[in-house]
């Protein structure tokens, strides 16, 4: 059996991942981002252009991971693969090559806001930076993309049965859905991608990280993709304050509206 995990850079997906293989006895997690280290000029490149890491990684890493899937179907072991769904066309080859060696194919897709995996890409990449002194970047356009592509990928899952099920979780890995009903399963991901489903928490976490992130991607630590994910995460910001305000998190508006006045002070290079 193999288990692919799918959902959007920073949506959570390493809890998932670990949830499901405690769950599956025997299995072997398949990561790309943790292959991404054996790349010779991986640590160069995390140091002196974090913000080409990704690209110049993404072909070893995808190589690397495809030869993983191989060798587990050869010695018949169990997989949970993490994925972003962002290509129909890399869904429908990985899960024929499993399907045709044998395997059954579940896609567990985590359906979060993208607000809430977008600032999670930023806080990662801050939180290494403070620990280590650099930190492993997120393209904007690499997050915006996977969440565009999950449409046609998750239209391929279904109605082109190119897996034989699945489940929609949220973050904490409650089930929303479970089922191949293509329309059922866009419904679930689009309530678990409503800043809606933020919870009281959740909310008050997402106003204190926006910022600290802020505080450090608007000075030494930051680069125009940077202010690029802090301007889109101030477009969210009233989403995420309705969700204070109904739940009587109101105190931390101040702080919310101080990040975003500050956020709006800076100009992306190309508007």
């Amino acid at each position: 059996m193999c288990v692919l995990i799918g959902g959007q850079p920073g949506a959570g997906k390493t809890r998932i991942v670990a949830q499901t293989h405690a769950a599956l006895p025997g299995a072997v997690q398949v990561v790309g981002d943790d292959l991404r280290p054996f790349h010779p000029d991986y640590t160069d490149l995390l140091r002196d252009d974090p913000l080409r890491m990704p690209d110049m990684t993404a072909g070893a890493s995808g190589a690397w991971v495809e030869l993983c899937i191989e060798y587990a179907i050869d010695q018949r072991v169990p997989l949970v693969v993490e994925t972003t769904l962002r290509s129909a066309e890399t869904l429908q080859r990985t899960a024929g090559k499993l399907r045709a060696g044998g395997f059954s194919v579940e896609l567990k897709v985590v359906a979060v806001p993208p607000p809430v995996s977008l600032l999670g890409t930023a806080s990662r990449y801050v939180r290494q930076l403070e620990d280590k002194g650099w930190g492993r970047w997120t393209p904007f356009a690499a997050h915006q993309a996977a969440v565009a592509g999950s449409a046609a990928t998750l239209a391929t899952a279904c109605l082109g049965s190119a897996v034989d099920g699945v489940t929609v979780v949220n973050r904490e890995g409650a089930v929303l859905y479970r089922g191949m009903e293509h329309d059922e399963v866009t419904a679930a991901v689009t309530r678990g991608r409503s800043c809606s489903s933020i919870t009281p928490s959740g909310a008050v976490a997402w106003v204190e990280q926006l910022a600290a992130c802020a505080g450090v991607l608007l000075g030494d630590g930051g680069h125009d993709d940077a202010l690029r994910v802090l301007v889109e995460l101030a477009r969210a910001a009233p989403e995420v304050e309705r969700q204070l305000l109904s739940t009587g998190g109101g105190k931390l508006t101040g702080l919310l509206h101080s990040t975003c006045r500050r956020i709006g002070r800076h100009r992306l290079p190309d508007t």
